[in-house]
């Protein structure tokens, strides 16, 4: 490829549609819920980091895609994921209009089937040195790009808590039936120490007030998770992680003392049955005694759940509903049972029952998109809204943020609490800013 190849990559447009990280979890009318919007695409953030001569767009409007792509680029790249597609499909067929000699894609919605049939290039994993054998240069260990982001409340605003994200690793050494990253990136690739370092020293300068660890399972290699509890023992910013409940059982501990104050784990299902259906490889009795456990330290608790397995039925689903309300989780992230391309569910789902691709928006984690044998679409919504009801009404919301405030305080001490209660207030006043996006 030539020297001065000119680089677009871009997500997908959006149009009057706002992801926000918790509210979608929640019924739409709350007067009260938390917000954080997704304003980042952490992958570009990666690429941009470490290779500047490629421009990058995160979440323009159809006509900002439609201005840029005039500017004479060879290569224009699309990350996305898979309800994406139709908008991905429409920007590449406009790019081909246009002129544009090459059209790539990557990220989880690349491993759609019909994708290689309308690209020049598919990208999957961590495409870092993928990217450098394109160009044909070097660019030594991976760069951490700084994450920085604010969690806001409804409707007081959306620049309450300053909030950062960080990856120790990318990737995932487990097979779950309806997870993609096996296929997608088979591998664990680890941040350098280094770059942690860099990117915490950059938190602390700009008054990040929580962190999320968002590796797939925080502590999977255990040597390199030492050298990065010692770094958040340095700085000092308190952190959320998810993470398996083996991995918490084992090492929950040293994580407490370290800074933990909240933990994002997979319960997925109340059946043993459903399960082991998936692979998920950990009991459920070790699960919720995790969960018991994290309430008993006052650990903000994020529990994600399934629904729609095949024996389900509206009534099961909500007899599981109320088992697991007695356990007290602080947000439950419910999602339907989705079949993705190239995973084993996706396999076994459309060999019994089929899988109705007529509409890939659909294909969010919210919706039925296959032929379940007990349920319809309907039923679906219908017990989405009670679990949103039973575990995620205002009163819960309230209390989330209240546990996550008093958690963070106590990791700070009083002297902690009043600059952390300061700096909020100026959060609230003047939003959140950032003096770069990216590490010279």
């Amino acid at each position: 490829m030539k020297e001065d190849v000119r680089i677009l990559f871009t997500t997908p447009y959006v149009a009057n549609r706002t992801y926000e990280g918790y509210s979608s979890f929640t019924r739409s009318d709350l007067t009260i819920s938390l917000t954080i919007k997704r304003t980042m695409q952490i992958g570009l953030r990666f690429i941009k980091q470490n290779f500047p001569q490629i421009k990058i767009l995160e979440f323009p409007s159809w006509e900002e895609f439609e201005e840029i792509v005039d500017c004479g680029w060879d290569v224009i790249g699309f990350s996305f994921y898979t309800f994406e597609t139709n908008e991905v499909l429409r920007m590449a067929d406009h790019a081909r209009k246009k002129g544009v000699p090459q059209l790539w894609a990557g990220n989880f919605g690349a491993l759609n089937p019909l994708i290689e049939s309308v690209f020049d290039k598919v990208i999957l994993g961590y495409s870092e040195e993928k990217i450098t054998r394109e160009l044909r240069i070097e660019i030594g260990e991976v760069k951490h790009p700084p994450l920085i982001d604010s969690i806001g409340l409804k409707p007081v605003g959306d620049s309450l808590l300053r909030h950062a994200w960080l990856y120790t690793v990318r990737g995932c050494p487990y097979r779950c039936a309806f997870c993609q990253t096996p296929v997608f990136a088979d591998g664990i690739v680890k941040t350098p120490i280094e770059s942690i370092d860099r990117v915490l020293h950059y938190y602390k300068s700009m008054g990040v007030q929580f962190m999320t660890i968002w590796d797939e399972n925080f502590g999977i290699i255990p040597e390199h998770t030492r050298d990065v509890l010692s770094l958040f023992a340095k700085y000092g910013i308190p952190w959320g992680v998810a993470a398996r409940a083996d991995s918490l059982v084992k090492d929950f501990d040293e994580w407490y003392e370290n800074g933990l104050v909240s933990v994002q784990f997979g319960i997925e299902s109340m059946n043993p049955a459903s399960l082991n259906a998936i692979r998920k490889g950990e009991a459920i009795e070790d699960t919720l005694e995790m969960l018991e456990r994290l309430n008993r330290h006052q650990c903000i608790t994020i529990a994600s759940y399934m629904i729609g397995f095949e024996q389900d039925t509206v009534d099961s689903i909500e007899r599981e509903f109320r088992e697991l309300r007695r356990l007290n989780p602080d947000f439950l992230k419910i999602f339907v049972v989705t079949p993705y391309p190239q995973t084993p569910l996706w396999d076994q789902i459309q060999e019994d029952y089929g899988i109705d691709i007529s509409d890939w928006s659909k294909f969010d984690g919210k919706h039925l998109v296959w032929n379940h044998p007990r349920l319809s679409p309907e039923d679906i919504q219908t017990v989405m809204e009670f679990g949103y009801d039973l575990f995620n009404s205002e009163a819960y919301v309230v209390r989330f943020l209240d546990k996550l405030r008093r958690r963070i305080l106590d990791r700070k001490g009083l002297p902690g609490a009043h600059d952390f209660l300061l700096s909020s207030i100026i959060n609230r006043l003047h939003g959140v800013s950032e003096r770069r996006h990216f590490f010279a």
